[in-house]
């Protein structure tokens, strides 16, 4: 059984490492609860080794995700966090125009999302 590719988003701006670990418990919940799903996060290496206050970084960083969305591999976003980030912003208006399906995970984020 080939498994559906999900990539997860949330926020990473604000406190780094907390919106790391938080990605990181989420990842691992879904890796042993979600058997027919392969949730990936690719952003997390870009956030770990690139600086988040230099522009050039975040917009490189923001441009990998992009790509990833384009290839067609992703089947779902799943929102996740407090808020919707900027660059969570530009993968949702991406999403929309693939019709890549938008899942959000946690009432704060449904909420927003419908405000978009």
């Amino acid at each position: 059984m080939q498994r559906k590719i999900i990539m997860i988003l949330h926020p990473i701006s604000g406190d780094v490492y907390v919106n790391l670990k938080k990605i990181g418990l989420i990842k691992r919940k879904l890796n042993l609860n979600e058997k027919e799903i392969h949730a990936i996060t690719p952003y997390v290496a870009d956030a770990m080794f690139m600086q988040e206050n230099e522009p050039e970084e975040l917009e490189i960083g923001i441009q990998n995700n992009l790509d990833i969305l384009k290839t067609g591999i992703v089947k779902e976003v799943w929102l996740y966090g407090s808020r919707i980030s900027c660059s969570m912003l530009q993968e949702i208006e991406l999403c929309k125009k693939l019709k890549i399906k938008i899942v959000p995970k946690v009432a704060t984020i449904r909420a927003l999302l419908y405000k978009i």
